[in-house]
Order: structure tokens, then sequence, then C-alpha cells
């Protein structure tokens, strides 16, 4: 079911999936430098401010915004970075597909967030927490190797470093004339449980009952907290926050009469539905599935997740949107504001997917980094 039209009528894309080759890594790579001259501008601003007496508290919001958003692109490249790098010289050229879609799920969203980033540098109306539920958490770490990667030696590292930028910056809230001495308090309490967490990882102390005993839960815990404490560092007032609410099982049922489309891109159905191949195409889908509420259920829980802003159609760096996903029946690829739980697939902000109906179970739920489906030879 490859039925595509001409690529001047239809953006298709595709998931950035499988064994990679190393160059494929090289422009996320690249994209570190700009993260890094990024982050030292906005930490420049930020002790701009805090020497001319403005407390964190009444930071203009598009530039605590800006320090937020920054602050997890920076986080999330660190990390990626040294996962690539350590996969580098045991790759012979070629990333397995598990180190792969690990490393992408932080380099993915560090562009996102540098996204927001830019956004927020020449738009002072802009207002990140609108856009995307905070504080947002990182992708998560699995508990489990990939063969003779040292992955987690890598994370460990990359949570040392960043642990050496927070205290940078908590020293520039200590200086500052205008503190809040309680927010301090709290600021060290969420770094002094990341370096606990960093050295359990390099070193677990099996005596002490209250941790688990598991080096990936400590990894785990550790880029949980960094990454929460430079957006409290942006935003004080997430400190007293509630946890993210997460959305799920937002329609009950399907609906009671399922159109034949409804699972295609509504920004290219028109184009699709014109195409006698490719309504052929989606008629077969649906006679060979065999569960077709299940399918429209799922495709319900996204148009309602749409509907209330826990996602949006995703879009590239230029604002504009992917694109359908390149097979049938081309649905839209969607990107995660709010956490949301669709398919039965847990989902967090600065996630991109799509829902693949030929897929099988819950892997029907695709989370990737998508990419033109002609550059992957589509």
């Amino acid at each position: 079911m490859s039925t595509k039209p001409s690529a001047a009528a239809i953006r298709a894309v595709r998931p950035l999936e499988g064994g990679l080759p190393v160059q494929a890594f090289e422009e996320y790579r690249s994209a570190g430098q700009l993260v890094r001259r990024e982050l030292d501008e906005a930490e420049r601003l930020r002790r701009e401010l805090l020497r001319g007496r403005t407390a964190p508290h009444r930071f203009p919001p598009a530039v605590a915004g800006r320090l937020l958003a920054v602050w997890n692109a920076y986080v999330l490249q660190m990390v990626g970075e040294h996962l690539l790098d350590a996969v580098r010289v045991r790759s012979l050229g070629t990333v397995r597909a598990g180190a792969a879609a690990r490393i992408l799920a932080f380099l993915g969203p560090a562009d996102r967030w540098m996204c927001q980033a830019r956004r927020l540098a020449r738009d002072a109306s802009y207002r990140v927490d609108e856009q995307v539920r905070l504080p947002a958490e990182p992708p998560a770490w699995p508990n489990r190797t990939d063969g003779s990667y040292p992955l987690a030696t890598a994370m460990e590292t990359a949570l040392r470093a960043i642990h050496v930028r927070c205290g940078s910056t908590l020293a520039d809230y200590t200086r500052s004339p205008v503190r809040q001495e309680e927010d301090l308090l709290r600021l060290r309490w969420i770094l002094d449980c990341a370096s606990a967490a960093i050295a359990y990882a390099a070193e677990p102390d099996l005596d002490d009952p209250s941790w688990s005993r598991s080096t990936p839960a400590y990894l785990r815990y550790a880029l949980r907290m960094l990454f929460l404490f430079g957006q409290v560092a942006a935003m004080p007032t997430l400190l007293d926050a509630r946890d993210p609410a997460t959305t799920v099982s937002l329609v009950a049922h399907g609906p009671s009469r399922i159109d034949i489309w409804s699972l295609t891109d509504p920004g290219q159905r028109a184009q699709w539905r014109s195409r006698p191949s490719a309504r052929a195409a989606v008629e077969k889908m649906w006679a060979a599935d065999p569960r077709p509420r299940v399918t429209a259920h799922v495709q319900a829980q996204i148009d309602a997740a749409l509907g209330s802003g826990a996602i949006v159609f995703a879009t590239d760096r230029h604002g504009e949107r992917l694109g359908c996903h390149h097979r049938c029946p081309w649905p839209a690829v969607y990107e995660v504001r709010t956490p949301v739980t669709i398919g039965g697939t847990h989902l967090l902000p600065m996630e991109q997917f799509t829902f693949d109906a030929l897929g099988e179970g819950d892997g029907r739920i695709i989370v990737s980094v998508f990419v033109p489906a002609d550059a992957v030879g589509g």
C-alpha cells in the first residue's frame, strides 16, 4: 500500500529509525555549537537582570521562557552528544537501531526546544508556558542496555557536565542582591538530589534500602532533577507547581460510524481522496483491519487531544507542516505539548508521533524523528 501521488502535491515524511549511518547524526551533532551559544547569551541576559536588581520572579516572560527553553535544549543536546560519542567509536560506521532511537530521543526534542527559544528571542509577546505544559519532563531512560555500547557511562558523564553548569547558575543567584533565600534552598536541594543520584549511579550503596539498586533508576532520577533545575531557575513559580497532569483516555468510545478517511492527514485529505488508487488502498486497509473500532477509537483520542491543545500538528524548524506519514492511510504527524496517553502509549512534550494503522498492537503509535520520505528513499 505504497500508493503516492506526485511529490509536488503531497508532503510525505517517514520515521528516521532502524540502524543508521553515523553521518546521519552529524547535523544534530553540529547543532551543539548553536545551543551552547544561545545558552551563553541567555545566561548573560539573566546576569544583567540580576545585577540590575530584577528578581527572577520579575523576569520578563519572554526572557524567562527563553532561559527555560534553551536550558532544556542544552540538557538534551549534551546527553545526545555524549551518547553519540559513546557509540561512534564502536559503531563501525553504523549505529544499531536501539542505540540510534535512544540518541534521537534526546537530539530530536533538543532541536524543537531551540525553535521555542528562537521564537522567544524575537517575539516578546510569546509565552512558552502557554504552548507547553511546564515543568517539562525529559525523555525516559529505559532499564536496558544496547549491547557493547557504554551508554550508561556516557549518560553519567553528560550529567556530571550538566551539574557543573547548574552550579554556575546557582552561584549567580547566590551573588544576586535580590535573591530569595527560600528559592535558593530549594534549588540547592534539587542540585544535591541530582548529585547524590549521580554518585549512586557510579557506585550504588547497597546498604541503603531507600534507594533502588538499579543504576538506570539513579540516572533517570538525576536527569529529571537537572532538567527541572534549569526550568525552575528560569521560572521560580514552577517550584510551587503541581506535578504535570497527564491526560488519559480522552474519549471513552470511538465514533458510531467510521469514516474511511478519518485517519488521513486533514491538511492533505482532499488530495488523497481525489485519487482512485488511494481510495482503493484505504478501503483495502479497513477491510483487512481485524479491530476497526479500536483503530477508530485511537484516532478519536488523537482528534480529542488535538482539540484540547494537548498535541498540535508537527512543523519543521521553519514553521511549515511536516506533512503526512508516507504510507496508507497517510496520517498526520503530531507534536506533544501536554503529557498524554493515546492508544496506550504515554507521550511527553516535544515528542513527535504518528498513528500507523498498518502496525500491530501498541506499536501503532510511532514516536520518532520524522524526515522527508524522499530523503530516505521513500
